[in-house]
């Protein structure tokens, strides 16, 4: 039996459908009669669970914490858990990991990373069981920042995946390895605003930056993932490095004077070739994925004009950088979040998504720049205050309006992550000393920011216990899927997720209203 609040939702979105096709209106209302609905888009019973267009950002920022963004001493501080005076079986966790560990406590770390006079922890909101959840010493940059407090929500999160090669295509697809439809945030964003934005552009709307030491073939081929979507929603990936040689290939230097004669030439052949697809007697061409790949590639490398203005060699410069008294390193973060801005903000060919894959400004001796299972409080240290500086740096403070900065009224921004770090002390063959932590996947956070943030919406969404377990959480494919629903795109569909993929969802108008009202925080 249906009940009278889904009852009005129902048929206030098909009047909204109905009301739009009588008055001619066009864009991402779809009508009753005329075409087929583009990929992204509701149906008119739908509607009511779509993002109102007021409330859409113009861009969204995504920072992949790569290695595991630890709760207990950045976003996630609850002094009370783990207290040695209370004692306790979990005595000694979480902030009270490593205190007692001298010149590599987190008190020393502060100090050494310039925390200065501030209070080593800062009291923020309340979580869903009503614990103060305070701000650690290694994100002080953005504490030193209110008006980003004021549009920055932490979301509680758990899945089941511990190894990196799983947890990484989870929280970048919201689905798991092993599934045919995986495929990244920005593959949904690219497909959508390609079918629905000018024809004639030829810039991509979609691009991930990965940093020159990560693997793409092995954890980072999920942030390129395209899935079941066509070729030609894949979105632009840009490999950082020295010398970058990127830029010097999109001017196609190699074929000189006679590219249009090439072009000319390989068009022809690939013509030839999709003639012997077709079915006999019609125009139907048979699905050919290499094909399709082949073409869309071809597409991209003709038309790199708009590339060349956005990837230029000056936007892929590396320089060097230092965090709290180390050597310096190439500082690819800076890099990646310089030209992500740059993408977001262009006066032309707006990029409506960018990936930042950040691996730390300075390694682990044994992982990636947060995963650090040697020595955590020195690396998690000073690769967060690197990360929560740069970030501080691009964002725009209150009445400085630079176009050339991150805006919180226009762009949204997510510090995502595959997991946290567990809330004690790895002992292993890697690390003997018990000086780092392991992955934990049961209870973390992933950050929000700006976009529909506002004041009334910041604070804590979900809980985690003194166990280090969430109490209350989302999952990543609820996570991810919101996300699309707050650009406007609605998340379900045989490419995208499914309404499984959303907890005690029956329909896809259920599944959505939930990410509507309980993770955008949007009444329906």
């Amino acid at each position: 039996m249906m009940d009278r609040r889904r009852f009005l939702q129902l048929t206030s979105g098909a009047a909204l459908g109905l009301s739009a096709t009588m008055c001619g209106k066009s864009g991402n209302t779809p009508s009753f009669a005329g075409p087929t609905p583009k990929w992204g888009d509701p149906r008119p019973d739908q509607l009511a669970a779509m993002v109102p267009l007021a409330n859409r950002p113009e861009g969204m920022l995504e920072i992949f914490v790569l290695g595991g963004l630890c709760p207990w001493d950045t976003f996630y501080v609850i002094p009370e858990y783990g207290d040695p005076a209370r004692g306790g079986e979990h005595a000694n966790t979480q902030w009270w990991t490593f205190q007692e560990d001298g010149d590599q406590s987190p008190a020393a770390l502060f100090d050494r990373c310039g925390g200065g006079e501030r209070p080593i922890m800062a009291p923020y909101a309340t979580d869903a069981i009503g614990k103060t959840v305070n701000l650690g010493p290694f994100i002080y940059p953005l504490r030193d920042r209110p008006d980003i407090l004021k549009r920055m929500r932490i979301d509680v999160m758990s899945h089941d995946a511990l190894p990196h090669h799983a947890a990484i295509p989870i929280a970048l697809s919201g689905v798991s390895r092993n599934s045919a439809r995986m495929a990244a945030l920005g593959t949904h964003v690219q497909r959508y605003f390609a079918e629905h934005g000018d024809p004639s552009r030829s810039a991509p709307y979609s691009y991930v930056i990965y940093q020159n030491s990560l693997d793409i073939d092995g954890n980072g081929d999920a942030a390129s993932a395209v899935g079941f979507h066509p070729s030609s929603a894949r979105q632009m990936a840009v490999r950082l490095g020295p010398d970058n040689p990127l830029p010097s290939q999109l001017a196609r230097e190699a074929v000189g004077g006679y590219r249009d004669q090439l072009d000319t030439m390989v068009g022809y052949y690939q013509a030839q070739y999709q003639d012997r697809m077709r079915r006999q007697g019609n125009d139907i061409v048979a699905r050919t994925p290499d094909l399709q790949d082949f073409e869309a590639a071809r597409r991209a490398l003709q038309d790199h004009e708009s590339l060349q203005q956005l990837l230029t060699p000056e936007s892929l410069a590396i320089a060097e950088a230092a965090a709290c008294g180390e050597e310096p390193m190439p500082d690819e973060f800076d890099t990646g979040l310089r030209l992500a801005t740059r993408l977001l903000t262009s006066p032309t060919n707006r990029a409506q998504y960018v990936n930042v894959m950040e691996g730390g400004l300075y390694p682990d001796p044994a992982g990636l720049g947060y995963d650090t299972h040697a020595m955590h409080v020195l690396w998690s240290s000073r690769n967060m205050v690197h990360l929560c500086k740069q970030l501080a740096a691009h964002i725009n403070e209150p009445g400085e309006n630079d176009p050339n900065k991150l805006d919180l009224d226009k762009h949204l921004i997510v510090l995502n992550t595959e997991f946290g770090r567990t809330p004690y002390r790895e002992f292993s063959k890697l690390n003997p000393f018990g000086t780092g932590t392991n992955h934990w996947c049961y209870g973390y956070a992933t950050i929000v920011i700006g976009g529909f943030i506002d004041e009334e919406k910041s604070g804590v969404t979900g809980a985690i216990g003194e166990d280090g377990y969430a109490i209350e959480s989302f999952h990543p494919s609820e996570h991810r899927a919101a996300m699309l629903l707050a650009q406007g795109i609605w998340p379900f569909s045989p490419e995208g997720f499914r309404v499984s993929d959303v907890r005690d969802a029956k329909t896809e108008l259920d599944a959505a209203m939930f990410l509507k009202e309980q993770i955008l925080e949007m009444p329906a």
